[in-house]
């Protein structure tokens, strides 16, 4: 689950150490695009930022699209790509993670290196980079998510390290400010070893080896499943395998494929109809779960037959299922083939089609589409090759 991730989105406000004029910033093209050959190694992981798209090959490589101006896409002067172009300081990866306006990438031997919006490098100082900047003074990673302005990482002996916004509490430790500009190590009682994190706008959730869901920080829609600082939630017969975090939700994949989802529900987010928002899980009517994607209000989920379901705020048309129109019902989305990963941006849904590698993109469109041009796309869309 890449939360969001793998979902991100501008919920929170921004580290940066100086003031920076916010807004799209004029659209520019680099290059020629990343040629797709009979050599080119296998796509393994999709991400979606903010206003932003990244793919990781098998062979380390990364390509990106989208808007640029905070240095999120690691290329030198680009405000933004309208089509993906291989990142030169992101290689040798194998996991990456896409926050509001910055982007991760951890590689074999357990560094991070971040590049983007000053603050939520987790280093200092803390300007803005186009190129990595690595992370220091924390234990090999094995897992990581990026939030809209907070990221965290699992160690191999499963701890949680956090670093960015803390207003919320997000970064499971108090600190003198509301951020914290160098990695902090979560010091929530009892969590135990930590399997995965995920993290949203303001708030982070880690799924322990004994199978519980623990989250922090704010907990406004009951995203963080209660009223105590450190939440457990855990529903009798079920076996968590995967948490998400969207931007004020929060969903649990089982192991038997069952998608059970919490926290804000004005859009149907949850999977029911726009209703009231929930401090318990409600169990969306999806078929049993591969893969999920939580945008800013929106889910998406690859079931095991390979089919697209989403559900939520569709604005956008991050739904991908025509219109505008916001929907709390589960329904396909067309694609033609099966799904094999998702990602999901604030406003836009990426997916890796399992047998051609095609990626299909619909939602908002500043160039994290990849299709070539900044039009919001209703319906999926071939992106140029990733």
């Amino acid at each position: 689950m890449r939360g969001w991730i793998q979902a991100v989105g501008a919920w929170a406000l921004s580290l940066a150490m100086a003031p920076v004029a916010l807004g799209e910033p004029p659209l520019a093209e680099l290059g020629p695009p990343h040629l797709q050959d009979a050599q080119t190694a296998p796509i393994v992981q999709l991400v979606g930022g903010g206003s932003h798209t990244c793919a990781l090959r098998a062979d380390g490589r990364v390509s990106c699209a989208g808007l640029g101006s905070f240095g999120q896409l690691g290329h030198s002067r680009v405000e933004a790509l309208l089509r993906p172009q291989v990142v030169a300081g992101l290689v040798g990866a194998v996991e990456l993670a896409a926050g509001r306006y910055f982007t991760c990438m951890r590689r074999a031997n357990g560094q991070v290196g971040c590049v983007g919006e000053g603050g939520q490098l987790g280093v200092v100082p803390a300007h803005q980079s186009r190129q990595p900047r690595w992370l220091a003074g924390v234990p090999r990673a094995r897992q990581m998510s990026a939030g809209a302005t907070h990221s965290c990482l699992v160690d191999e002996a499963g701890q949680v390290w956090c670093w960015g916004s803390n207003e919320a509490g997000q970064l499971g430790v108090e600190t003198p400010r509301p951020y914290a500009l160098l990695p902090v190590k979560v010091a929530a009682p009892g969590l135990g070893f930590v399997r995965q994190v995920a993290t949203g706008n303001a708030h982070t959730c880690a799924l322990t080896d004994a199978g519980e869901v623990t989250c922090w920080g704010q907990d406004t829609f009951g995203q963080a499943g209660g009223e105590i600082a450190v939440r457990r939630l855990a529903e009798r017969g079920q076996s968590p395998v995967r948490v998400v975090a969207g931007a004020f939700h929060t969903c649990v994949q089982t192991a038997g494929g069952a998608l059970g989802c919490l926290g804000r529900n004005d859009r149907g987010q949850l999977g029911s109809r726009n209703g009231p928002d929930s401090q318990g899980f409600h169990w969306a009517a999806v078929p049993p779960v591969a893969e999920v994607a939580l945008g800013a209000d929106h889910t998406c989920v690859c079931t095991r037959t390979g089919q697209v379901w989403c559900f939520g705020d569709n604005h956008f048309g991050q739904l991908g299922r025509g219109g505008q129109t916001r929907y709390g019902t589960p329904a396909a989305v067309p694609l033609p083939g099966p799904c094999a990963q998702l990602a999901a941006g604030e406003a836009h849904t990426c997916v890796l089609l399992a047998q051609s590698q095609a990626v299909y993109c619909f939602g908002r469109n500043g160039g994290q589409l990849g299709d070539g041009s900044a039009e919001t796309r209703v319906q999926p869309v071939r992106s140029l090759p990733f």
